[in-house]
């Protein structure tokens, strides 16, 4: 697919790491660059993992099946981020409040403690970029998901020092899903 729509999966897959730079802000935690490269770098290598994965998956289907598939995949997963937070818990075991992760209690997001975050931002990413595997390239749409994970952290992240925004965290999730599902429902009839 186009530079444009991995630009719009990736800003779409992003936009978790901008609520929860607004909770951090609004927190007042500091959350360092480097730990927000950490982040970004774990996520990089998940996403790229999965993509290869998803294009191995979809290589042996033939093309008229894999694309409406991978769209059809987009969807089902743009569905589940808009319902997530009105049914049950988020990520059983893990720690759903950002807040968790600042495991020693410092008010500081270390580099250690960012693996934890990185690995949380990208539990939901792992399915869309299976799906995903069958029409984006696995070195272009992890590094540019990865910058724009430490741009909207750290843009949420001044927001929130600086206004009391009232959105919740899992309105981002939500708004992360329509643009999935609309990715997904465009992709049908574009392919």
């Amino acid at each position: 697919m186009s530079l444009g729509s991995a630009v719009l999966l990736a800003f779409s897959l992003s936009l978790d790491a901008f609520g929860i730079g607004i909770a951090y802000g609004l927190r007042r935690m500091q959350f360092p660059l480097r730990s927000k490269v950490v982040v970004s770098i774990v996520t990089c290598l998940i996403l790229f993992c999965f993509l290869i994965l998803g294009a191995r998956l979809f290589h042996i289907l033939p093309l008229t099946l894999a694309v409406p598939l991978s769209m059809g995949m987009l969807c089902l997963f743009g569905l589940f981020f808009i319902l997530q937070p009105f049914f049950g818990k988020k990520k059983e075991g893990l720690p759903s409040n950002p807040s968790a992760c600042d495991q020693n209690a410092s008010s500081v997001i270390e580099p250690k403690e960012a693996v934890l975050l990185g690995l949380l931002l990208s539990l939901d990413s792992c399915g869309v970029s299976l799906a995903a595997g069958a029409h984006q390239n696995p070195f272009l749409l992890p590094p540019l998901t990865a910058f724009l994970q430490i741009l909207l952290l750290s843009l949420g992240d001044a927001l929130g020092r600086r206004f009391a925004l009232h959105l919740k965290e899992e309105f981002w999730g939500i708004l992360s899903g329509v643009l999935l599902f609309s990715m997904g429902i465009y992709g049908f009839f574009h392919a």
